[in-house]
């Protein structure tokens, strides 16, 4: 009959952990004698240890690393935790609160990580939200990984910037009834915004019928020239489509004027507290808005720097000439992008050698452009040079007005 469970029974089975009465009666009477009691910690030190267990998780869940890191630290922590306590109590039969206070981290743990998390899915919406307006689903998801791109203020960064303009835009808008416009130039933006952002571009803002935007930001993009062109060639195509059609419905929607320069400017954040706008400053900007505005003396649609053909390596060109923009002393290098099968055809090849006649200075240059003329007559940067010559102009130095 005296035979009792201990709390040994537990690991060390019934055989070892049921003891009769009079054995633990020894036990306790041999304890008293040595005098070895459980020392037990006072409610402060335990309301104390909680209270610093809990902010340890709580700052375990703020640290900027992998979940899964984060869930080692912890549950490593709280193991020391206990295995500090069994030592303190197997050697000192000191019995502190390291239950509570691995209760209280995980607790605490959890609780933040949770707030963490809520906090960064509104971040993530927010994000998405915004920027799904100006980019593609690509460079979203890239900022939704690492919102560091975004921080306020400009990063010098490389990048090629584009430039839109809509030819006689506005006699367009004095022509149409308001809300026909309203529709018209809606219609055309959507088109081209969405192009900007299936290749990746950034848009930076919309002035009336322009579009400006950037490739190479806030993601990095070493391909950002190919791309820009790629873009360009696109928009041509497209707001040509797009002039058709409205041709048909009886509106005279004039040609999509595109200008692309590549090279270093400040990108970011620019304005106050209250307000801020995400676009790129800087000289190389600025040449791209002079391209853009050039194509209205050449007669094209699409003028790239020189930078910006050296960087693309995808792509064909055919050389306009140095212009002179305004607002810069030194000439810029023009050329046009063709397409592959335009590079190998013999206007490509006879524009080529009129253009180097022209360059050197030769006599022959005029007789050049006049024989590609004639031959294509549809050729509008042979037409532009021709009439250059008969003016008196004999080299490929241009001077833009404003």
């Amino acid at each position: 009959i005296d035979q009792f469970r201990t709390p040994f029974a537990t690991s060390g089975g019934e055989r070892f952990g049921v003891l009769p009465g009079v054995q633990i009666h020894a036990h306790i009477l041999n304890q008293l004698i040595a005098g070895q009691r459980i020392v037990e910690t006072g409610l402060t030190l335990k309301i104390a240890a909680m209270t610093l267990a809990g902010l340890i998780g709580a700052l375990l869940a703020t640290i900027r690393i992998e979940i899964w890191q984060r869930l080692f630290i912890v549950s490593a922590t709280i193991i020391s935790l206990l295995a500090l306590g069994y030592v303190a109590f197997a050697s000192a039969s000191l019995m502190l609160p390291t239950f509570a206070a691995a209760c209280s981290m995980l607790a605490s743990f959890a609780m933040m990580s949770s707030m963490i998390w809520q906090r960064d899915r509104s971040q993530r919406r927010f994000v998405r939200k915004a920027w799904s307006q100006y980019v593609s689903e690509t460079v979203v998801d890239t900022l939704i990984s690492n919102p560091a791109l975004l921080k306020s203020g400009g990063t010098r960064t490389e990048a090629s910037y584009i430039f839109t303009d809509v030819e006689g835009f506005t006699t367009l808008s004095e022509e149409l009834p308001l809300e026909m416009l309203s529709e018209v130039i809606n219609e055309y933006l959507d088109l081209i915004t969405e192009e900007f952002k299936a290749a990746g571009a950034t848009i930076d803002k919309i002035v009336g019928d322009a579009v400006v935007g950037f490739v190479g930001a806030p993601v990095e993009d070493q391909n950002h020239a190919d791309k820009a062109i790629s873009l360009a060639l696109k928009l041509d195509r497209k707001s040509a489509a797009f002039r058709e059609k409205m041709k048909s419905r009886g509106i005279q929607f004039g040609r999509t004027r595109i200008g692309v320069n590549s090279g270093p400017a400040v990108i970011g954040n620019f304005g106050g507290s209250s307000f801020f706008d995400y676009t790129a400053i800087g000289d190389n900007v600025n040449v791209a808005a002079r391209l853009e505005g050039a194509n209205k003396v050449t007669g094209g649609t699409i003028c790239v720097s020189g930078e910006t053909a050296k960087r693309a390596k995808e792509h064909f060109f055919r050389p306009v000439g140095h212009l002179y923009v305004y607002g810069r002393s030194n000439a810029v290098e023009a050329w046009e992008p063709v397409s592959k099968e335009d590079e190998k055809s013999p206007a490509f090849s006879l524009y080529r050698s009129a253009y180097e006649s022209l360059e050197k200075g030769e006599g022959s240059a005029r007789r050049s452009f006049q024989r590609l003329v004639d031959k294509y007559p549809n050729d509008h940067l042979a037409r532009f040079h021709l009439n250059r010559l008969i003016n008196g102009n004999t080299n490929v130095e241009i001077e833009l007005g404003k």
